[in-house]
């Protein structure tokens, strides 16, 4: 089983997370699976092994909106003392 880490979004950065997702792709799903567990707070739980996720998809598919949101989730994580 996986250790879960729990990171803090400023408000801004809830709402780049939360902005609408049009379609039904891989970043699309895992999307909609990361702003599932966010709080209203801005409180994001997910385990290592999706935060490796966030960190590959923010950094190695080019500029975008869905990346964007990744490094809004990334920048969070390293606030906490993650590394990506």
């Amino acid at each position: 089983m996986s250790a879960t880490i729990n990171v803090e979004l400023f408000p801004a950065e809830v709402e780049v997370v939360r902005r609408p997702i049009v379609g039904d792709g891989g970043h699309q799903r895992f999307l909609r699976l990361l702003t599932g567990r966010l709080s209203d707070a801005g409180r994001l739980s997910m385990t290592l092994e999706e935060f490796d996720k966030v960190v590959r998809y923010a950094t190695a598919y080019g500029q975008g909106g869905y990346q964007d949101r990744y490094r809004v989730i990334m920048g969070a994580a390293q606030r906490a003392g993650l590394e990506g």
